[in-house]
């Protein structure tokens, strides 16, 4: 099983990622969520590619926030600063 961390932009904001996998791992994987939010598949599959001898982090891009209505995941979406 893998666990939550804190992370920081370059500008300092905190945000949250779920780690998983060896420290010595043969190679790294990135999983970004659907625009849901982190829901528990995503930390599965880290933990499956970890498993596997792969380090994999899942990226919390909502601050913790999940939905299964698509106007507030869509309007969750538009407010990510992608500068």
């Amino acid at each position: 099983m893998g666990e939550t961390i804190q992370l920081q932009t370059a500008g300092g904001k905190p945000f949250a990622a779920y780690q998983a996998g060896p420290d010595d791992a043969r190679g790294a994987v990135l999983i970004l969520h659907e625009w849901w939010g982190m829901m528990p598949h995503n930390r599965d599959w880290a933990d499956r590619l970890g498993d596997l001898g792969y380090r994999a982090l899942v990226v919390d891009l909502f601050d913790g926030r999940v939905t299964d209505d698509a106007e507030q995941a869509g309007a969750w979406m538009r407010e990510i600063d992608q500068s």
